[in-house]
Formats: structure tokens, C-alpha cells, sequence
């Protein structure tokens, strides 16, 4: 998997930094790719805020910030921590700068652009669906200690009857971590979705920590169930 900087902000809410990386085995490089998010966090505040309302100062001037991006950027893909990366920064529909580094693989010759498509995979979890619940939270639209069984009547399996919304945000529900449920031709949504309610936890819910793809779909189908739309166009109207 390649490397993707996106760094947005959305009115009114706090930046959102989001990371996909490969596995950083070299210590140097791990540390370079960690700068490079710190980098561009400052960049944003810098860039992309408004001047100081009582001095009338901007934040720092971000051409250096911008040189020292590139440079942690092109470091990073010399010591093969990752063969590409694209960065954007911006705020609401301004985008101050955006630049793709290396290529799609290392044995690529495809240079990485701001036009790449990369594979957010799990950043959904924490972009999504969790910022979504809390919203839904905050709106006294759900209790993060009711049982799941309380919004999705279907959730009914014996071992599951303790299950919480809370246990499926923190991965304590017992869940597995994952299936290849195509790999036994388990392909449509509705066999999906059964196929992990009747899966068997692993362990009493609220007991064990074990990352888990279950929780958080489980956990989309309660915000589907509470506001009467689809995942996707309520995340779309309310988060993105």
C-alpha cells in the first residue's frame, strides 16, 4: 500500500489528518514519515488560518515548511519507506497547495499525482463512522452504553446480547478482526451483514482489546438504523 497525506478541514471543526501507510521497518524512516505529518499539521495552521484578529498577524510564512515537506517527502522514498505519496492542504474549497511524490510502486516508473487514487481503507473508521457516531451522540440520538440488540433487533445472537455501542467503537466487543467472506462466495451485503452477526465472539465483550472490521460495520448499520438513510449519503451531507 502506498503512503497518502490528506490533510482537510472542515467549517467550524477541527482538522482532520489522515494516514494511510504501509509497514515502516526502517527506524529512520518511521521517524521522517511521523515529521512529514507534523510538517503538514503546521502547515495548516499556518497557511490556513485567518489572521490574528487582535495583531493583524499572519502565522509563519510557510515556504520553508513547504521546502522542509518536500524534503522529508523525498527522504522518506529513498529509504523505501514509501514508493509514493500525494499531499494536499487546504480549508473548505481553498486548497493552498497539493503535490504528488515517487511512483505507484517501487517498481513502477507511473508517477505518483494529485490525480492518484489511493486506497483509504480504514481511515473510514475514524473519519466516518466514528465522527458520526459522536454526532448522533451529541445530538442525544444514541447511547454509547445501550446494547446494540436496542437498535439493530437483529443483533440476537446469545453471545451477543451485551454487546454495546461503546464496546464496538473501543474494539472490545469480541469480535474478530476479519473474514475473507468472498473467499466462501459470501458476496452481497445482506449475506455479509449475516454472516457477521452469527459469527461467535472470541471473547466476553468489554474484556479484550482486538482491532475489528465488525465493530465498525456493525456500528454503520446503527447509524443507518437511527437516522433512516444510508451510510454513506448521511456521512456525505454531515461529516464530509
Amino acid at each position: 500500500m502506498q503512503l497518502m497525506l490528506a490533510f482537510s478541514r472542515l467549517p467550524h471543526r477541527i482538522p482532520v489528518l489522515a494516514l494511510s501507510t504501509p509497514q515502516v521497518t526502517l527506524s529512520m524512516s518511521l521517524i521522517r514519515y511521523f515529521a512529514l505529518g507534523a510538517v503538514i499539521q503546521m502547515l495548516c495552521v499556518s497557511s490556513c488560518s485567518a489572521p490574528d484578529s487582535l495583531t493583524g498577524r499572519q502565522g509563519p510564512n510557510p515556504v520553508h515548511a513547504y521546502a522542509r515537506m518536500d524534503s522529508l517527502a523525498e527522504a522518506s522514498i529513498r529509504e523505501r519507506a514509501f514508493p509514493g505519496a500525494a499531499v494536499a492542504i487546504g480549508r473548505g474549497e481553498d486548497v493552498h497547495r497539493i503535490r504528488g511524490y515517487g511512483t505507484y510502486t517501487y517498481e513502477s516508473g507511473r508517477r505518483t499525482t494529485p490525480q492518484s487514487l489511493f486506497d483509504v481503507a480504514s481511515l473510514t473508521k475514524v473519519v466516518a463512522t466514528t465522527t458520526a457516531s459522536m454526532l448522533l451522540y451529541e445530538q442525544g440520538l444514541l447511547d454509547l452504553d445501550a446494547t446494540v440488540r436496542s437498535y439493530l433487533p437483529e443483533f440476537d445472537a446469545p453471545d451477543k446480547s451485551e454487546v454495546t455501542l461503546r464496546h464496538l467503537l473501543t474494539h472490545t466487543s469480541g469480535f474478530i478482526p476479519f473474514r475473507p467472506f468472498y473467499e466462501d462466495g459470501v458476496i452481497t451485503r445482506r449475506a455479509v451483514i449475516d454472516s457477521i452477526f452469527t459469527i461467535p465472539l472470541e471473547s466476553i465483550p468489554g474484556e479484550e482489546y482486538a482491532y475489528s472490521d465488525f465493530g465498525m460495520i456493525t456500528l454503520a448499520l446503527v447509524i443507518e438504523a437511527v437516522t433512516g438513510r444510508d451510510f454513506a449519503s448521511y456521512t456525505a451531507e454531515n461529516v464530509f
